[in-house]
């Protein structure tokens, strides 16, 4: 906002008509929005003076500044999914964009794998906010755990030849299977090749 100040050499007072993005309230000018405010001064006379050549200035008002927040990310290791929160002084929609190991999906990061992740919050500006200076953290994802099963195999005798057996990880990853004792694997058999353990 800026205080305005006219007077006439008549004396006569000065009548303000504004234009554009920004108002007036009393004699102070205030801006609603950027662009180009027109200001237009008149005076109309009276009996003892001509009218006033009305007066123009334009005033060119600049976008706002704004700025961003990113909030710090939490640990994460591969599976987990974390809300992101962000914000924008001028209440326009934060944009978030990932690289490396993760995916933004509406305001939640997913870790899809182990290894440096990297989130930038930006808000591209609009007719009356100039863009924010993009804010970008980093974190590194963790390994994810896994566990292993097995599934029952009940005793067996060595005329059976052999049986089937069947493992799994939690994480989908294939299973490597070794044998101790008079058996071994073949495929998805352990084959018995003696008598024991």
């Amino acid at each position: 906002s800026a205080e305005l100040s006219a007077t006439s050499g008549s004396g006569l007072p000065v009548g303000l008509e504004v234009a554009g993005p920004c108002a007036l309230t009393d004699d102070t000018l205030v801006s609603t929005g950027a662009g180009t405010c027109v200001l237009t001064a008149t005076q109309p006379g009276d009996a003892d003076w001509a009218p006033a050549e009305p007066l123009v200035r334009r005033i060119t008002v600049a976008p706002a500044d704004q700025a961003v927040t990113l909030a710090a990310l939490p640990d994460l290791q591969v599976g987990d999914s974390a809300e992101l929160e962000t914000a924008s002084d001028s209440g326009l929609p934060v944009a978030l964009v990932a690289h490396g190991p993760c995916l933004v999906v509406g305001d939640q990061l997913q870790a899809l794998g182990a290894g440096p992740c990297e989130v930038t919050a930006s808000q591209p500006g609009g007719t009356d906010w100039a863009p924010a200076e993009p804010v970008t953290r980093t974190l590194r994802i963790a390994r994810g755990e896994q566990a292993i099963d097995v599934g029952a195999i009940e005793q067996q005798s060595l005329a059976d030849g052999s049986v089937e057996f069947s493992a799994s990880s939690s994480a989908g990853l294939p299973v490597e299977s070794e044998t101790a004792g008079p058996c071994h694997v073949d495929g998805d058999r352990i084959v018995f090749d003696g008598t024991g353990e």
